[in-house]
């Protein structure tokens, strides 16, 4: 996946839909307001049921297998993970609250650490094999940043705590590697950290 850097995805952060101003009735525009405030609510919801989905799904029981009969069909668990990272990355648009785009990006972060640390029978074999033959974790990820605004992204930057999100994305790239997963996670990183950015202007310099 071609990585793009910040300056290339100016313009899509600045495409920012704006609620009309033009109605008179204070009361209909605190409705207006209201209603975005209850949907942004929902989304993270959705994000946390998601988080607890995945979860969920990767430590299926072994017994739960062991009860299957042969004619049954294992539960197709990578594809419903794969499913829950679509959902999650269709709510980061441009113009999206940035609680949105920080909640997504800490919610892949949390279905990438479930994958790691998924359980060692059949259905945790089989995810930790499909994920690492994909990107689809970290091409979400790189599709929520590249849309996040500067401010945003300087934000993630300035956050020096513990738990800091940056940090954390850190210790799931570790993690990652010890478990053959995640390769991509070094460029959504690096795109934070403005690298990409780093190597197109000292190839402009040059």
């Amino acid at each position: 996946m071609p990585v793009r850097t910040r300056s290339q995805t100016k313009a899509a952060s600045e495409a920012v839909t704006t609620v009309d101003t033009t109605e008179s009735d204070v009361e209909a525009e605190e409705s207006v307001r209201k209603a975005l405030g209850e949907a942004e609510q929902r989304v993270l919801l959705e994000f946390s049921r998601l988080a607890r989905f995945v979860r969920g799904e990767i430590n299926v029981t072994y017994e739960r297998i062991c009860q299957l009969e042969e004619s049954d069909d294992p539960p197709d668990t990578a594809a419903k993970i794969e499913q829950s990272i679509q959902t999650i990355v269709e709510h980061c648009r441009p113009n999206a609250d940035p609680k949105i785009h920080l909640n997504a990006l800490d919610t892949l972060r949390s279905i990438g650490v479930a994958i790691c640390r998924s359980s060692t029978d059949i259905v945790g074999i089989q995810v930790r094999r499909h994920f690492r033959q994909v990107r689809t974790l970290e091409n979400g990820m790189m599709n929520i940043v590249t849309v996040m605004r500067e401010e945003e992204i300087e934000k993630l930057l300035s956050d020096t705590a513990p738990q800091s999100l940056l940090r954390m994305l850190h210790h799931l790239q570790r993690t990652a590697q010890g478990c053959c997963l995640f390769d991509g996670l070094e460029e959504v990183i690096g795109y934070i950290r403005g690298d990409s950015q780093d190597t197109e202007d000292d190839e402009d310099e040059n």
